[in-house]
């Protein structure tokens, strides 16, 4: 099966061989994502929860240049009382 790679401008570039977001068929998988900005400054001294929406908002800047929004992402359920 072949893919569609899939780069946003507004998050930082893929390192190596990884593209930032791949489609394959009906699902896209979005590769990890860092503190990092769009012209590649990772933000490690930034207080934990900045890091974290920064790093949010680059998945979700990945998943608009795939055409997708947080209605089409799968994540974690939490757990059902048993």
């Amino acid at each position: 099966m072949t893919g569609t790679a899939f780069e946003a401008e507004s998050a930082p570039s893929a390192s190596g061989s990884y593209s930032q977001a791949v489609r394959c068929g009906n699902l896209v998988f979005l590769s990890g994502q860092t503190p990092r900005d769009a012209g590649g400054v990772r933000h490690g001294d930034w207080p934990f929860e900045d890091q974290v929406r920064l790093t949010l908002d680059n998945l979700e800047a990945v998943a608009r240049a795939a055409g997708l929004s947080h209605d089409n992402m799968l994540g974690l359920l939490p757990k059902k009382e048993a």
